[in-house]
């Protein structure tokens, strides 16, 4: 289990030290829109408030924990290798009520039933207000009484707020929960006297909202969120972590990983290794539009900025070619040609005939590889659409179609890799066909999800599609 302490400890990054700390409350807090806190109260007085102890459960939301239990497994990112997660954050509620009322207010969101999805159940109101005013107090008080359950109660409603359309106030929260996460760090090491470590499971939240986020869907503001990071005054949230540091987390990810699969700590050392990527990618992205912003008279970006270009599309480049990455593409070859077994039925994408898929959590992978290749060349190029055709975007939008129809797991927060296919498209002024297609498919899986944020996406695209302005001047960046 993530939460075991006889091998799942571990030292946490670096770049968790080194910063002074103050209070997150505000920004925890400040980011929660009013209606969370206030608003929705007064539609919900009318809700019987349960004797509150800190550990009693109103007989009601006894049925949303077995429903978290069997949902969440099929909607969080890493699953396949760490499938003890959702077990080990449901565990830790037990004693903590903030984590407990997060884990009611993500179930009666997701739980299905006849409301739609603009106008989810007073009940999760209730719970998502509870949860707030739980950690107001907890993060009110000494930074020292902080704890990992307070991170993952944090961790759980950002991942809500995103999933729901609350883009804005994610952006704050995140900011929060990387105060909180020091803080725990701290606490710990303080407690035990410098030998102590945080849990693995507080690694992997740390990992999901280095990453999670906002790959698992675009907000309406920041483009950066794509690929996990969000910008608070100037500089990421969550800094890049270097390749330096990559090896120091094998300890802790082979403790956690699944023992089913010998490989399981290596596709977590890859799959991270790809988020890192990303997350460079982004950075530069931001750092190449500001250059375009303060050198309007040139045509081409600075050499430095040129060469962190090369030197990031040659790593996206050697990841590929790593042994375990092209024994996955050669299975995947083969399934195609009939000499292993397809995972799922084949789909096709338009026109295009449909592919056998034999590992859906690699073909996920590969697909993630794709959307950094788009998101890349987007640095160079940043006019929505296919142009120029050497960029390669088109063929890679059709790539990331063609495998994604035919997957049937673990889609929920990978349909970002649809977003930048979409964007690779250009709407109806260059690929009709293939953008409606995109956003049918993204729709539907969003729908099915019942994640809310589904009310605004084809907006959202039609808006990325139709103003004439380049990718980055669309998000403000």
């Amino acid at each position: 289990m993530l939460s075991s302490k006889r091998s799942s400890y571990c030292t946490a990054p670096e770049e968790w030290s080194g910063s002074s700390f103050s209070s997150p409350r505000i920004e925890i807090l400040d980011g929660a829109e009013p209606y969370d806190l206030e608003d929705i109260f007064n539609h919900t007085l009318a809700i019987r408030e349960p004797v509150f102890d800190g550990q009693t459960v109103d007989n009601m939301d006894l049925p949303y924990f077995d429903f978290f239990l069997q949902r969440m497994p099929q909607l969080m990112t890493f699953i396949d290798l760490f499938p003890s997660i959702v077990r080990d954050v449901f565990a830790r509620s037990i004693e903590h009520a903030s984590l407990r009322h997060s884990i009611l207010s993500i179930s009666t969101m997701l739980a299905p039933g006849c409301q739609s999805l603009d106008q989810l159940p007073s009940r999760h109101y209730y719970h998502k207000q509870r949860a707030l005013q739980l950690l107001r107090q907890a993060l009110g008080g000494s930074p020292k009484d902080l704890t990992e359950n307070d991170a993952i109660a944090i961790f759980l409603l950002l991942w809500m707020d995103l999933n729901s359309g609350s883009s804005l106030s994610a952006t704050h929260h995140l900011r929060g929960l990387y105060q909180v996460l020091q803080q725990v760090q701290n606490n710990t090491r303080e407690s035990t006297g410098g030998f102590g470590g945080v849990s693995a499971l507080l690694m992997l939240v740390w990992r999901s909202s280095y990453r999670y986020f906002s790959l698992s869907t675009v907000t309406h503001n920041r483009m950066e969120a794509l690929l996990g990071v969000p910008f608070y005054e100037g500089g990421p949230i969550f800094p890049p972590v270097p390749p330096s540091q990559a090896l120091l987390h094998r300890g802790w990810i082979e403790a956690a990983t699944s023992s089913e699969n010998e490989k399981s700590a290596d596709w977590a050392m890859a799959k991270f290794a790809l988020d890192d990527l990303a997350h460079r990618a982004a950075i530069l992205s931001r750092i190449a539009n500001s250059y375009r912003k303060d050198h309007p008279e040139e045509e081409t970006l600075s050499t430095e900025i040129m060469t962190e270009f090369s030197e990031l599309l040659n790593d996206l480049e050697e990841w590929r070619c790593q042994p375990l990455v092209q024994e996955a593409e050669r299975a995947e070859e083969l399934c195609q040609e009939g000499l292993l077994p397809a995972a799922t039925i084949p789909q096709p994408f338009l026109d295009h005939p449909p592919l056998s898929v034999y590992s859906q959590p690699f073909v996920h992978m590969l697909n993630h590889w794709r959307a950094v290749q788009i998101y890349m060349s987007l640095i160079l190029w940043p006019a929505v659409g296919p142009n120029p055709p050497t960029s390669g975007r088109y063929q890679t939008g059709v790539d990331i179609c063609r495998h994604f129809a035919s997957l049937t797991s673990g889609i929920s927060g990978e349909t970002w890799c649809l977003t930048l296919a979409g964007i690779a498209f250009g709407g109806d002024a260059y690929y009709p066909a293939e953008s409606a297609w995109m956003m049918e498919k993204q729709e539907s899986v969003l729908q099915e999800m019942r994640f809310p944020i589904v009310i605004s996406v084809r907006q959202m695209m039609q808006f990325i599609w139709n103003s004439g302005k380049s990718i980055w001047d669309i998000f403000n960046m």
